[in-house]
């Protein structure tokens, strides 16, 4: 898929619904094939999935652009975003439009490199989307070909600390930077909170939580006076 292609589809449905469950009632093909329907029911346009199982079983029937990303922890690394050669392939073998890989200037599992993997996937004329967690982060990403640069990690890593809401001032700051499109994600559930990413220039707003998982939402309007039980640890990134 050409950028622009992806870009007027953002520019008439900037609103992208992140696809994904942790270990728990969530985690059924059936079940995210169902959460994703009901988003372009409403006017979505682009969908981001993770996992191999899910972008095979879930992006042939929805019809719409896919962002496509693993999640897969090493031992030598802190980075678990299609983090190495293999799991770029193995999405790229799935055909997705967008490959999303972690952006930060973290060192990845095994040496790998993320200009190496950048210039992978464009070897099979995939865009890629460098998932970041700072300005810097997102200034290197796009001075090595990445086309896209995303918010997703701010916050998440020990590159900035994590805001209450969205971190709209990194995402100012990243879009006065560079010179690729920025798309906002992490810890959006407002919609005025959508509505300032987008005056503020990103090209689109990334949502999951807020979207299509019931568990984040209990969690979050659960009684701060009352012990709440965690059943599952999920991974930051949507």
């Amino acid at each position: 898929m050409k950028l622009s292609v992806l870009l007027d589809k953002l520019r008439q449905a900037p609103l992208i619904a992140s696809v994904q469950a942790t270990k728990g009632p969530l985690d059924h093909e059936d079940t995210l094939q169902r959460l994703a329907k009901a988003s372009l029911q409403e006017g979505v346009g682009v969908v981001r999935l993770e996992g191999v199982k899910a972008v095979r079983r879930l992006m042939p029937g929805l019809g719409v652009p896919i962002i496509g990303l693993l999640k897969r922890s090493y031992p030598d690394s802190e980075v678990y975003i299609t983090p190495t050669a293999q799991d770029v392939d193995s999405m790229l073998d799935m055909g997705v439009h967008v490959l999303a890989m972690d952006g930060t200037l973290r060192p990845r599992p095994k040496g790998h490199e993320l200009k190496a993997l950048i210039e992978r996937a464009h070897r099979r004329k995939t865009l890629v989307m460098a998932d970041c967690d700072s300005l810097e982060s997102a200034m290197h990403a796009a001075s090595l070909g990445a086309d896209i640069i995303g918010t997703t990690l701010a916050g998440y890593t020990d590159a900035r600390p994590m805001t209450t809401g969205p971190d709209l001032e990194l995402l100012r700051e990243i879009v006065r930077a560079v010179d690729v499109p920025v798309i906002a994600e992490g810890r959006y559930s407002q919609r005025w909170e959508v509505d300032a990413a987008l005056r503020i220039g990103a090209v689109a707003v990334t949502v999951g939580g807020a979207l299509n998982d019931p568990v984040k939402q209990t969690r979050a309007l659960w009684p701060s006076a009352l012990p709440q039980e965690r059943t599952t640890d999920d991974a930051p990134g949507t």
